[in-house]
């Protein structure tokens, strides 16, 4: 599905925090990026990012997106009652909350929640993925966009040595961090050791069920240019970026723990 906008002219429907300090979080360095000289690389990557949680989504749904950090998904996903969310105070977000533990939100209070790159940063992910079923309405959907353990994302994060990747964990016992290193560092095995025990995942989450999984992202993700970082990239028309997506598909179908750089997750809340 194409983006609303080009990425020459792209929507600046709230535009909170700009500013032009090389010191600014990396967040807001991002978001200025974004909205002052867009890169087609990455929104290229934003688009096939959001546009797969459209056919999850009805337009009235109460949405939250756990960890929004840039806050981009709101010129992707333009929904009334999109609702941003991060641990820190961005001024963009409706919410300072914390995955693990958010008291601040009733039960069944959502249609949808998504979260994009943040389970594998969490201690407690399985304290996590309880608070999602609190917080869901029944029938309600957690969409998931997160990293896969593959060959070459062990690779990548060996050469830029910007994250840990650790399978010693034991990511039911909550009695123990997830991530070691820190959350900062972040545990890019965590989804991988959910997925590879569903039957366990969905008997401790009770009414939460795993309705559809698959690999993507490769070599997309690695010539973005950096979508929560700036790294540098080749640039590429919208056609040749289409051509990429489709060898990726092909990658990540034939060989996934090797080629695959995400996944992605669909579950619902079946409480009826």
């Amino acid at each position: 599905m194409a983006h609303e906008s080009s990425p020459e002219r792209p929507q600046t429907r709230a535009v909170l925090g700009r500013g032009t300090d090389e010191d600014a979080p990396i967040a807001q360095r991002i978001r200025n990026a974004y909205f002052e000289k867009p890169r087609l690389n990455q929104v290229y990557v934003f688009e096939h990012w959001f546009d797969w949680m459209r056919p999850y989504i009805r337009q009235d749904d109460r949405i939250l997106e756990l960890g929004s950090a840039h806050g981009l998904s709101r010129e992707f996903l333009p929904y009334p009652q999109l609702e941003l969310s991060d641990v820190d105070a961005y001024p963009w977000c409706d919410h300072v909350l914390d995955a693990c533990h958010m008291p601040e939100i009733a039960d069944n209070t959502y249609d949808v929640v998504f979260s994009q790159s943040v389970l594998h940063h969490l201690n407690s992910p399985l304290r996590a993925l309880r608070e999602i079923v609190r917080i869901l309405k029944p029938g309600g959907y957690y969409l998931v966009e997160d990293v896969k353990a593959s060959w070459m994302m062990r690779l990548m994060l060996r050469i830029t040595g910007i994250e840990d990747t650790d399978f010693s964990v034991d990511v039911f016992d909550e009695t123990k961090p997830a991530c070691p290193q820190s959350a900062f560092e972040g545990n890019n095995a965590i989804v991988d050791l959910l997925m590879k025990d569903v039957a366990r995942l969905e008997h401790e989450l009770h009414t939460l069920r795993v309705i559809d999984t698959y690999p993507t992202d490769c070599l997309l993700l690695l010539n973005s240019g950096g979508t929560t970082s700036f790294f540098p990239y080749v640039p590429l028309t919208r056609p040749l970026l289409s051509a990429v997506a489709q060898l990726d598909r092909f990658l990540c179908w034939v060989a996934p723990g090797v080629f695959a750089l995400h996944q992605r997750i669909v579950f619902q809340e079946t409480t009826t």
